[in-house]
């Protein structure tokens, strides 16, 4: 017991010993570190709200998963499966999600049947089993793009032909419905969805919540906010949606304004990247000897893999430089 009680003590005079000696010592350190964790734990719940939110988003699109034996499908796929039915679902080809899963499948097999007939190592195995769901996402990536910028384009239109409607006395339910049938794709079908939900019962709210998960761009949010807030506390209607229109008008010169000014800087790097794949095939078809170092030497390996590595940063530095957000 004894022995305790001096261990004890020494313990704790050696600890305060310490703490005065060395604390302005590591002071600093321990605010870095202190910094370090709290970044830590901030990303931790950043990356948690994101996860709650992807699984939020998949709980307000259920029916739509549930009506689809493709999507279905398509979300038992490990890892990836959700984040491509949300995707599919938000291009608007949930109902080609079929044709995703037999292009997933038959790349994956007609890839490892090329890396086995050409006596491959297994790195070109794990290639292969990679890139059918890299090309998925990709197209599926475009797709949404596409589709977006179209709607975004076509919305002002839109929120003018509400509020034209509005104003000769329909309600709102009759406004959205007229905009399902006199615009075009892709805004008449997600306005006819909208239409048909509020039709078979479900609330305004709820509706609009669906399409801003459907259509995920900042003007359809500012959209359903107003439509919300206007259902809560009443007010002008018309007069609303006419002024969101104008700042949403406002926000797509101001995109199309940007674009124009980095068009050059999108240019560049599409040429900066291109010259280094010309010039290696032009290589490979006039003089092929003066690239065998760079396939058959330990050293050449590692030379294209730092090329490979260097274009590949730098057309990534270059799309990042002329990206802006609005």
């Amino acid at each position: 017991m004894v022995v305790v009680v001096i261990g004890i003590i020494v313990f704790i005079s050696v600890y305060v010993l310490f703490n005065r000696l060395f604390a302005g010592r590591y002071a600093a350190e321990t605010e870095h570190m202190r910094h370090v964790l709290e970044q830590v734990r901030q990303e931790t719940h950043r990356s948690q709200a994101q996860r709650d939110q992807f699984d939020e988003t998949l709980a307000i699109l259920k029916a739509d998963i549930n009506d689809s034996a493709s999507l279905k499908t398509l979300s038992l796929i490990p890892f990836v499966g959700k984040d491509f039915v949300l995707k599919a679902i938000r291009a608007g080809r949930q109902h080609k999600a079929g044709s995703y899963l037999v292009m997933i499948l038959g790349l994956f097999i007609v890839g490892n049947m090329a890396v086995l007939i050409a006596n491959l190592d297994s790195l070109w195995h794990i290639a292969a089993c990679l890139f059918p769901f890299w090309w998925c996402n990709k197209r599926l990536k475009v797709a949404i793009r596409k589709r977006n910028d179209k709607f975004i384009d076509m919305f002002p239109d839109v929120l003018d032909m509400i509020v034209r409607s509005v104003k000769s006395g329909f309600p709102i339910n009759s406004a959205i419905t007229m905009v399902a049938e006199n615009m075009e794709e892709p805004v008449r079908g997600e306005f006819r969805q909208l239409a048909d939900e509020l039709a078979l019962g479900r609330t305004l709210n709820e509706a609009l919540q669906r399409l801003a998960t459907r259509v995920d761009e900042q003007d359809i949010r500012f959209f359903v906010v107003v439509l919300r807030v206007q259902q809560e506390t009443g007010g002008g209607l018309a007069e609303i949606i006419s002024n969101l229109s104008h700042i949403i008008r406002k926000r797509k010169q101001l995109r199309h304004k940007i674009r124009a000014m980095t068009s050059e800087g999108r240019a560049t790097g599409l040429i900066l990247g291109a010259v280094p794949v010309v010039l290696f095939g032009v290589l490979m078809l006039v003089a092929p000897d003066h690239l065998d170092p760079l396939f058959s030497t330990t050293m050449g390996n590692i030379m294209a893999g730092i090329i490979i590595a260097l274009i590949v940063g730098s057309n990534m530095i270059v799309r990042r430089m002329v990206q802006i957000d609005i």
